[in-house]
């Protein structure tokens, strides 16, 4: 069994990759997920706490992504607890000391496209727009455009170069920064992301100025939005597929006790769009951007459907109560399979401490009733393993406030790894066991009195 650990939605291609490396193995993937809404929270309590519940005696090989968490204290504890287990590891996505990891190759495709710029479109003026100075992929994305220009004979200008946060508000303020130094029209503008390209067109357009008549721009992610733009965004599409499957490639060397270099790197695709004079990729793009612009439209709805569906759940008395209104199978939310894991406590009336975390005996409801089991026989109960219809399986963290009190096991889709849809859903749960919690201990403390 595989265990894979991280918070970010957009590693569901990663996801995908490894689950097409895994074909016809007997290898089955449990995804601990949680998203970087803790930062700031005490990194004992709240979403982490679903990282405490992978017990390395159950599992092969463990993938692991941390790249993009706002707190990594959970994660890097249940590392230290994988590795003195012997469990292998690969990271992906992030540079971990004393794991192989797989990444993509931030320096090569970054050189790649400022090279295209030099050599196809005669750029000589080139501003660059980094991401944040300490990351891994930050510094590779800088050194690739760096050396690109050095080695195409071009001195690089500290006035053209800014690193930023990623986000499209830094894109804007690249721009005016830029239009201070009076370096804001150069030949060429290389993002270190998608969202910083858009931001800094809109600025320049403020101005009168637009791309690609006044100015070239690429960007990096290949997200819907920059292939959508008008001009489409030159960009790069990482290949998370494909890193995926070369992560899994390298853990099962490891599981089987081969030699694997400790740095692996995936291979991306540059998207040559219009923001940089070519269309060669533009009607390829463009089609799978308008795929997920529709799929994005259905979503939206069946959001919409999810949170008038748990409206009604809000009144129950009791267990039983709230068991009838969970429904498990409704085709307007597309909800797969499920089932809720809580601690036993919940439905007992005890006023839980924050930062208790998970109960040796839980409480399972699921479509075939409510049921007591215990964690150190496994986080996936012997009685829901029927029910699944795919090796892989999703846990996710129930919590109010500061206490989390359980988890929810789900058969995995990539659905239900972006955060609008899963956090309604997980926050509408976790809502109504805390309200159902808060009332019985009301009705305990009540009964209590009156003895």
């Amino acid at each position: 069994m595989l265990s894979t650990i991280w918070d970010n939605s957009f590693l569901k291609d990663a996801i995908s990759g490894i689950e097409d490396r895994l074909e016809g193995s007997d290898f089955s993937i449990r995804i601990f997920n949680a998203y970087d809404v803790t930062l700031g929270v005490n990194d004992e309590n709240m979403e982490e706490k679903i990282y405490s519940l992978v017990n390395p005696l159950d599992y092969d090989g463990a993938f692991v992504a941390c790249n993009t968490t706002g707190n990594k204290a959970g994660i890097l504890r249940t590392l230290e607890r994988l590795r003195k287990a012997g469990v292998p590891v690969v990271n992906l996505g992030s540079r971990v000391d004393g794991d192989a990891f797989v990444n993509v190759d931030y320096h090569r495709a970054i050189y790649r496209i400022t090279e295209h710029l030099i050599k196809e479109h005669g750029c000589r003026r080139i501003n660059y727009i980094g991401g944040t100075k300490t990351t891994q992929g930050s510094k590779m994305r800088l050194k690739g455009f760096l050396d690109c220009l050095s080695d195409n004979g071009i001195e690089a200008e500290k006035e053209r170069m800014i690193q930023l946060n990623y986000i499209y508000e830094d894109g804007i303020e690249a721009y005016r920064i830029f239009k201070r130094k009076g370096v804001h029209l150069a030949d060429a503008v290389v993002c270190a992301n998608d969202n910083m390209a858009l931001g800094y067109c809109d600025a320049a357009s403020e101005d009168g100025f637009y791309c690609p008549k006044d100015f070239i721009i690429t960007g990096f992610d290949g997200i819907v939005e920059a292939r959508e733009y008008d001009p489409s965004i030159t960009t790069v599409d990482p290949n998370w597929v494909n890193m995926g499957y070369i992560g899994a490639d390298v853990l099962l060397k490891l599981i089987d006790r081969q030699n694997v270099e400790p740095e692996n790197y995936s291979s991306e695709r540059i998207l040559y769009n219009s923001s940089c004079g070519c269309t060669n990729d533009l009607s390829d793009s463009r089609m799978e951007a308008l795929a997920k612009l529709r799929r994005n439209q259905k979503n939206k709805q069946i959001d919409s459907n999810l949170r008038f569906f748990f409206q009604n759940v809000f009144g129950a008395d009791n267990a039983e109560e709230l068991l009838q209104r969970f429904v498990f199978f409704d085709n307007s939310v597309e909800i797969p399979e499920y089932a809720i894991c809580v601690n036993s406590g919940i439905f007992d009336g005890v006023d839980y401490e924050p930062g208790n975390g998970y109960d040796d005996e839980m409480t399972l409801m699921y479509r075939g009733g409510i049921e007591r089991f215990h964690l150190d026989s496994g986080v996936i109960p012997e009685q829901m393993k029927k029910y699944f219809k795919t090796d892989t399986l999703m846990l996710s963290p129930l919590y109010f406030s500061d206490l989390t009190f359980g988890y929810i096991i789900m058969q995995y889709t990539d659905k239900m790894l972006d955060f609008t849809r899963n956090g309604v859903f997980f926050s509408y749960i976790s809502n109504a066991l805390e309200r159902l919690r808060l009332k019985m201990i009301i009705d305990k403390n009540n009964s209590d009195d009156k003895t």
